[in-house]
């Protein structure tokens, strides 16, 4: 899977395996919950940013993404 944030609060996610695309928007609360609306869906999630890697924890899962350039 592959997720793009921009600096506008755009998003777009790919998943690999299908190819299927679906776009929305992105924010953080002033908590620090991370807010993305992909594919019709409003979730909101722990995350954070070492080096590279971008974590994403929700729902007793976390997902790990490599920044590309």
């Amino acid at each position: 899977m592959t997720v793009s944030f921009a600096a506008d609060g755009s998003a777009t996610q790919t998943i690999a395996m299908t190819g299927k695309q679906s776009s929305g928007r992105w924010s953080v609360d002033a908590q620090g919950q991370l807010h993305a609306g992909l594919d019709s869906e409003d979730e909101s999630a722990n995350a954070w940013i070492s080096g590279d890697t971008l974590t994403i924890s929700m729902g007793g899962r976390s997902l790990a993404f490599q920044r590309q350039t």
